[in-house]
């Protein structure tokens, strides 16, 4: 396999239902949870059924990205998916590819900057500390 890179979207990307199509993978549902917990409000429910415009809201976009981002990283890994030569965010995407580096080996890990983004910092803190869990085989 060739080398490639993740790279993560920022702020903006977002959708109402844009993880319905792994909505019931085990990966999906465990970082909604997560998210949801550390946060203290329904984190999938805003996702799947929105309002648009309550999702379009900054205090809202921020952890929903975070948590999409994440989520979609666990998909691949637990498919079985190869990590990355690198992972990157644009804008606010940098959280995503953070908190999924430290779930990488440290010769992997690439830290974005850090920013002022409150209910990130509280979502990614959750995030990163929870347990990665590799695909079976993996050295990671």
């Amino acid at each position: 396999m060739k080398n490639f890179a993740f790279v993560f979207p920022g702020q903006g990307s977002q959708a109402v239902g844009m993880l319905d199509g792994w909505g019931s993978h085990p990966a999906v549902v465990q970082a909604l949870k997560e998210a949801s917990d550390a946060l203290g409000e329904d984190v999938g429910r805003l996702i799947h059924e929105g309002p648009k415009e309550a999702l379009a809201l900054t205090t809202n976009t921020q952890p929903v990205m975070l948590v999409a981002g994440v989520a979609a990283w666990r998909v691949w890994r637990a498919e079985g998916g190869a990590l990355p030569a690198a992972v990157a965010g644009h804008s606010l995407g940098e959280y995503a590819a953070v908190s999924i580096s430290a779930t990488s080996s440290p010769a992997r890990r690439r830290r974005g900057s850090s920013t002022n983004r409150p209910n990130c910092g509280r979502a990614i803190r959750r995030s990163a500390s929870a347990p990665a869990s590799p695909p079976p085989g993996s050295n990671s």
